[in-house]
């Protein structure tokens, strides 16, 4: 098999990133700031050709990968967007409090801070925290987030 070249890009800074707010599904645009951002960035680097681009189907990675196309070679044929790309999933903390939240959650889990939480335990164990304490049940933990990000890199791979 042949070497294969990964690049993970996160979006740009979003409304929502700027308000400090929990973006997981739901979606924001970038702001200016975003956009400049990332222009000053891919404008200064030379990207190699890319063979094939997989993308969140949320609108902001859509944004930041047509900006970044602007500054790369890459077959629009091989540009695939799809919802296993995107970030977790926060149940009823979406568009939360950011900061909030994780106290929250940490407080619950029994530690006074999110940085003392995770001093102790894993990342994984916020994740498993916060569908446990999501009043709805509906964020994603560890274990469906990390199947549906597995899932896309068997594909890519």
């Amino acid at each position: 098999m042949d070497n294969l070249n990964l690049f993970v890009v996160r979006h740009g800074e979003t409304l929502l990133n700027k308000l400090h707010r929990n973006q997981g599904w739901i979606d924001s645009d970038l702001t200016k700031e975003g956009v400049w951002t990332l222009n000053t960035l891919y404008n200064s680097i030379n990207l190699p050709p890319i063979d094939a681009v997989f993308c969140s189907d949320l609108g902001r990675a859509r944004e930041t990968f047509s900006i970044i196309q602007q500054y790369c070679d890459v077959n629009k044929e091989n540009v695939f967007y799809t919802p296993l790309l995107r970030e977790r999933f926060l149940g009823s903390f979406e568009g939360t409090n950011l900061l909030e939240t994780r106290k929250n959650i940490a407080e619950k889990a029994g530690f006074d801070s999110y940085s003392n939480l995770l001093a102790n335990k894993s990342l994984a164990y916020f994740i498993d925290s916060t569908k446990k304490y999501d009043p709805n049940n509906l964020a994603e933990d560890f274990t469906e987030f990390s199947e549906r990000v597995n899932e896309i890199l068997s594909t890519i791979k």
